[in-house]
């Protein structure tokens, strides 16, 4: 494992498909306070203010390539299961707020409508649990996401700071902290404010 051995891992932690990832990653990140060390969690898809902006990185790196290459492309396709890859990559691609959040809402609406139902008939003609209840809570999310930047494109005249919250394991967000994540059940006190 090369890219591991260059970048000094130590230890891999493999959990059961429909663990509480969040729990799991925090007990690992308390052993390792316990031995003096200063651990950080990155949440599932990097879905914090740290991963979003490594997805800005990567769009201003990924534009730089296109025209270093000479490349004219009108689409990008990436995989995500929360709004911090979306998110870093939109405010990273060059274009107006306008253009860049109806691509958002876009290709939310497209992962909620299309995308995650066929990847859920696949997982359930495989009898795959894991897999159906992952599908599940990111088509869910997905809708929240498409729902949210539509709302952010709808006022884009408003003033004022406005902050959501993160659920760390589905990536479902909220505008108030919630008592338990509507979509996976995670308590409230996880999630992230943005």
């Amino acid at each position: 494992n090369f890219l591991f051995e260059l970048l000094g891992v130590e230890a891999v932690s493999v959990v059961p498909g429909g663990s509480d990832m969040m729990a799991a990653m925090e007990k690992v990140a308390d052993e390792c306070a316990a031995e003096g060390r200063k651990p950080y969690i990155i949440p599932g898809g990097a879905s914090n203010p740290i991963g979003a902006t490594g997805y800005v990185a990567c769009a201003q790196e990924t534009t730089q390539q296109l025209f270093d290459m000479g490349l004219d492309i009108d689409h990008i396709v990436l995989p995500s299961g929360s709004a911090g890859t979306h998110a870093g990559m939109v405010a990273g691609m060059v274009g107006s707020t306008t253009d860049n959040l109806k691509d958002a809402v876009a290709g939310e609406t497209h992962e909620y409508q299309d995308m995650y139902p066929d990847f859920l008939t696949v997982a359930e003609a495989e009898g795959n649990r894991a897999a159906i209840q992952s599908f599940t809570f990111a088509m869910k999310a997905e809708d929240v996401h498409a729902r949210l930047y539509q709302e952010a494109l709808d006022n884009l005249d408003q003033e004022g700071e406005v902050f959501y919250y993160l659920c760390p394991v589905c990536g479902n967000i909220e505008k108030a902290v919630p008592d338990k994540c509507s979509i996976c059940g995670v308590p409230g006190s996880k999630f992230i404010q943005y």
